[in-house]
């Protein structure tokens, strides 16, 4: 709760001038909290109420949602909301990543199997629709769990050899 208090203080504090992207102290404000803070991240309503410095109710809480709504239809706003998430990884470089440490863990074969699959789709290295998966339940019996096990070790092996 220190950071609503402190949000709010810094509206309380600071006078309404526009920044050099046009922005006011408030709409930064917003604009931070909405993408940046763990706490309100993704909710409109909670960053628009710390950044106005409204204490939310059952009273005002309907239009503090609409201001909220009227906020992030705002096309600076929402530039500044993009820029902020490219800052904080939100990015295709960041998502690669991540899809490739999905592709190259052991840990859980099945979200290993459905990253493999989407980068398959991306490439169009498959014919199959994004929703159908060439490889089912039947298909990993068929091939057995000791034949999957003798594979990933096998995997295993040769991905050590090539970093050591």
């Amino acid at each position: 709760m220190k950071t609503k208090e402190k949000a709010v203080k810094v509206v309380k504090n600071k006078p309404k001038k526009l920044k050099k992207d046009g922005l006011n102290i408030n709409q930064e404000l917003f604009c931070r909290l909405y993408a940046t803070e763990a706490e309100f991240f993704g909710n409109g309503v909670q960053s628009y109420a710390v950044a106005y410095g409204i204490k939310l109710n059952k009273i005002n809480y309907k239009s503090t949602q609409v201001c909220a709504s009227q906020l992030l239809s705002i096309p600076m706003v929402i530039s500044r909301i993009r820029d902020l998430l490219q800052i904080e990884g939100y990015n295709d470089e960041n998502v690669d990543k991540q899809h490739l440490f999905l592709i190259n863990q052991f840990e859980d074969l099945k979200t290993k199997m459905s990253a493999i699959k989407e980068y398959n789709v991306i490439k169009k290295r498959t014919e199959s629709k994004p929703n159908e998966s060439p490889i089912t339940n039947q298909t990993i019996n068929i091939i057995g769990q000791e034949a999957l096990t003798d594979f990933i070790e096998l995997y295993r092996s040769k991905v050590t050899d090539k970093h050591s």
